[in-house]
């Protein structure tokens, strides 16, 4: 269905504060989301503390090639942070963006997490022109739609939802507007039932990893896309994992598709872990690393060489400030992809800001741009993204920090970048 949708785009110079200088982004643009129906808090205690002035936001961070010429457009398109990291992602040529809304925009009388809505649909915004996004097609997809991923060649994007028998959905792309919807069910056979809650696509489009999340144990399944004339279907490949986890949260394909990793959140409170699973064309899929990280490590980042994996862990920065567990530092970690998808500690930096929910490499891998929900600020409650440089220390990778952010609308959580 064809959405006519006017809002109105506001566009800002950024201001962008450092102690250290060069600062090069290797990157069109960043694409944003920002959640702004709650603070990070409302986790643990239910309370959104929503200030009645501020909206979702999709937001346009345009680079430049001086750091004079950032700039920030944003529209309104409901998001929400309760999506894992995939409620964003972009068009094969750049041209538009997918959101996939999780939940609706919450009522301004709400005062509890309970009190979100479910999502239901899909957006397309048209970002062909940086300074002016405009949402340009909505589709229905399904409850509670967790993850949007594009496929490489562009016509086909795949999302997950929780609806029973149709948690697996593909919906066409044509280039400016999306077409057919097909729905599948993700057939995994388990004691109760799992729902999925995460999707990626292979770097060949030919294939599907799939989270399912079962009564704290998580299992990944693998799909095999087919294509009949102009109709899609999907076929399992090889056993499914099971219980890889505790809570696996959503998972990146390496850039040549050999290995897919996976983080576990396990209990939001003990340190979490990084999975590598060993992808099989014949369905001979294994676990070959497992490896510790911090608190809360839901967002990661691949470089495109696919020789180096950043997460960012939450730590106890989701708790309210009044409980003994809170934390307003965040960490990042840089790790080694080896050959053989083990994964190797490099580096680990702490940095302030709450709920950091997203991390991207820029184009040429030298680079971090990080999403930060919430900073520790009682008066200017503002979500940003923040950069980091990859630098040689020591003969190996490491991290630095640039000193360089940007703010945005309270709420951030997705990222992608525009080449």
């Amino acid at each position: 269905m064809k959405l006519l949708v006017f809002f109105i785009s506001i566009t800002i110079p950024v201001l962008i504060l450092s102690q250290q200088l060069p600062f090069s982004f290797d990157a069109k643009a960043i694409l944003a989301l920002s959640d702004a129906d709650m603070v990070a808090s409302a986790y643990t205690d239910g309370f959104l503390h929503r200030d009645k002035m501020a909206q979702d936001a999709f937001s346009v961070i345009q680079m430049g090639k001086n750091r004079a010429d950032v700039r920030v457009s944003k529209i309104y398109v409901p998001n929400s942070v309760n999506n894992w990291t995939k409620g964003l992602d972009k068009s094969s040529d750049g041209k538009f963006a997918f959101v996939a809304a999780a939940r609706e925009a919450t009522p301004d009388t709400a005062t509890l997490f309970a009190s979100q809505l479910n999502g239901k649909y899909l957006y397309a915004v048209d970002i062909q022109n940086f300074h002016q996004p405009v949402v340009a097609d909505r589709v229905e997809i399904g409850t509670f739609p967790l993850a949007v991923q594009s496929n490489a060649r562009g016509n086909l994007l795949a999302t997950a939802t929780n609806d029973r028998n149709k948690e697996i959905t593909l919906v066409e792309w044509r280039g400016t507007h999306f077409g057919k919807i097909w729905h599948f069910a993700h057939g995994v056979s388990t004691k109760n039932y799992a729902r999925v809650t995460d999707i990626s696509w292979h770097p060949s489009g030919q294939f599907l990893a799939v989270t399912l999340e079962e009564n704290q144990s998580g299992h990944i399944a693998f799909y095999k896309i087919h294509q009949q004339q102009d109709t899609f279907y999907i076929s399992p490949i090889g056993n499914p994992l099971l219980h890889i986890g505790r809570l696996p949260g959503a998972g990146q394909f390496s850039p040549d598709g050999k290995f897919y990793f996976v983080p576990d959140l396990k209990d939001w409170v003990s340190p979490g872990a990084l999975l590598t699973i060993g992808f099989s064309e014949q369905g001979q899929h294994r676990i070959v690393s497992t490896v510790q990280t911090g608190i809360a490590p839901e967002g990661f980042g691949i470089d495109p060489d696919g020789r180096l994996l950043a997460v960012a862990n939450m730590n106890g920065t989701y708790f309210n400030i009044e409980h003994p567990l809170y934390q307003n530092h965040s960490n990042l970690q840089l790790f080694q992809i080896g050959t053989n998808g083990k994964l190797t500690l490099l580096d680990e930096q702490a940095f302030e800001g709450l709920l950091p929910e997203n991390v991207v490499f820029d184009a040429d891998g030298d680079m971090l741009a990080v999403a930060v929900f919430d900073y520790a600020d009682l008066l200017e409650r503002r979500g940003g993204v923040e950069f980091w440089r990859i630098v040689d220390k020591n003969g190996k990778p490491s991290l630095q920090k640039t000193g360089f952010k940007v703010s945005l609308t309270r709420g951030t959580h997705a990222l992608t970048i525009v080449k």
